[in-house]
């Protein structure tokens, strides 16, 4: 039994202004509601890739800015520090896939097919 959480990147965007003390907390906040209904389970968090300076040029420039990318370069590794407190598995995407430079946001195909494989290879690994 496995729970994957694979939150996205939509909460840098500029009119969340969300800090990243409450990204940390909304992980936890999420691995706790997972572990009080399935307390044995184990979970695999995804860190998502991070922006690129496309996001800025594109059809998504009127949501993210540049603290966004900032903000979005610091995800994987507050990600891997809640996993390591909480107990779950880690895997931060951007080691594995880059976005798009169509848009900065989106991966392409090929890269969706890298993140389908190191999940795959990290759920057997489990």
């Amino acid at each position: 039994n496995i729970v994957i959480l694979a939150v996205g990147i939509n909460d840098l965007q500029v009119f969340y202004n969300i800090s990243m003390p409450d990204i940390k907390r909304g992980l936890e906040k999420l691995i706790d509601i997972v572990y009080s209904k399935l307390p044995e389970t184990k979970i695999l968090v995804l860190a998502p890739s991070v922006l690129n300076g496309y996001v800025l040029r594109g059809n998504f420039s009127f949501q993210f800015n540049e603290t966004s990318i900032a903000k979005a370069c610091q995800i994987g590794e507050i990600y891997e520090t809640v996993c390591k407190l909480k107990g779950c598995e880690f895997l931060n995407l951007d080691d594995v896939a880059k976005v798009s430079n169509t848009d900065g946001l989106h991966y392409e195909a090929s890269e969706h097919a890298k993140i389908a494989r190191a999940v795959f290879d990290k759920v057997l690994s489990l």
